[in-house]
């Protein structure tokens, strides 16, 4: 995501998941999983 390191989205079907990547200890740690409608509000 622009502006937040480490920070990404991806969309599947109808929903959209937010994570961050902490490559030093290789962890993915899932932020947000909701439908598209309501992941940016």
């Amino acid at each position: 995501m622009k502006g937040v390191e480490n920070t990404y989205r991806t969309r599947i079907g109808d929903y959209r998941i937010l994570y961050k990547i902490y490559p030093d200890e290789q962890v993915v740690v899932v932020i947000k999983i909701a439908h598209r409608k309501q992941v940016y509000r």
